[in-house]
């Protein structure tokens, strides 16, 4: 893991001959593509959001999960930094 961070900020470095101002993101989220066209420079927020789904994520979108007690799904963003409830739903796809 911590090769491909080196890795690729030493690529960025060289295209465009300045370090990065904050994290690199891999657009298409594969963290071994370090072909200069698939990094952007971002804030460590906009990585986040770029992660990809967790191992246990069993609803199958990001900020949703079934909640048993409810018998519902509950969807949540996060924003600066504090999960903001958008509500209970009977379907995951609402």
């Amino acid at each position: 893991v911590k090769y491909y961070s080196t890795v690729h900020r030493v690529i960025w470095a060289l295209s465009h001959g300045h370090w990065p101002t904050d994290d690199l993101d891999h657009r298409h989220g594969e963290r071994s593509h370090n072909a200069i066209v698939e990094l952007r420079d971002c804030t460590p927020s906009d990585n986040q959001r770029n992660r990809r789904l967790h191992k246990n994520n069993t609803s199958g979108f990001k900020g949703v999960s079934w909640v048993p007690k409810l018998q519902k799904y509950l969807v949540q963003i996060q924003v600066n930094k504090a999960a903001v409830k958008l509500g209970y739903f009977v379907d995951k796809i609402e």
